[in-house]
């Protein structure tokens, strides 16, 4: 009765973490290359966009769309400045890394010197997705084209404030999984001591 229904150990180890923090950037020209950077000092790779809505950088997170791509916004940047509600550093959090191992084992002692173990392993036991995110660190909000009032942003237009973007496409996803932490996966084995 004691080798039927006795000798059962389960093991487990939960792993939960949060991504790092990264800072989304405005890189590139704009327009053709009629707007070179945003802030007007010729460097155009650490401009950020602007937040514009009270939620997080993360929110309506699913899958791998990481980043939410309506919390950033150029429509209301004045070129040549630094706005106040720019994007602040290390405002974003990359993928989320969740992990869950089990082993369920069954002993039996034959005699007094012989015992055998049955033991199955489960890795990544509810199969959940672990998305690699190191291609968001110091990922781009590009849009292809910035328009001010009823034209293009650039030199001939007088107006600066940037009043409509388009060709923001794909922005805040991931496409690949972390290393070594694939699909879920099946291992069994059998221990005979003696």
């Amino acid at each position: 009765m004691r080798n039927t229904i006795g000798g059962w150990e389960t093991n487990s180890i939960f792993t939960a973490a949060h991504g790092s923090s990264l800072t989304v950037f405005a890189n590139g020209t704009y327009n053709n290359g009629n707007v070179s950077g945003l802030i007007g000092t010729g460097y155009i790779g650490n401009n950020r966009p602007l937040t514009v809505t009270g939620t997080s950088c993360n929110s309506g997170q699913k899958g791998s769309q990481i980043l939410n791509p309506n919390f950033f916004s150029l429509i209301g940047y004045t070129l040549g400045t630094v706005p106040g509600n720019v994007e602040s550093r290390g405002s974003c959090f990359g993928a989320p890394t969740t992990d869950w191992d089990a082993q369920l084992a069954k002993n039996w002692q034959v005699k007094e010197r012989y015992r055998i173990k049955f033991a199955m392993d489960f890795f990544d036991l509810l199969n959940h997705p672990n998305f690699n995110s190191s291609g968001l660190e110091g990922t781009g909000y590009a849009p292809s084209t910035l328009t001010c009032g009823a034209a293009d942003c650039g030199a001939s237009n007088p107006n600066r404030v940037v009043t409509a973007q388009s060709g923001v496409t794909g922005f805040g996803s991931v496409s690949s999984l972390q290393t070594g932490r694939g699909n879920r996966e099946l291992q069994y084995s059998l221990k005979f001591t003696f």
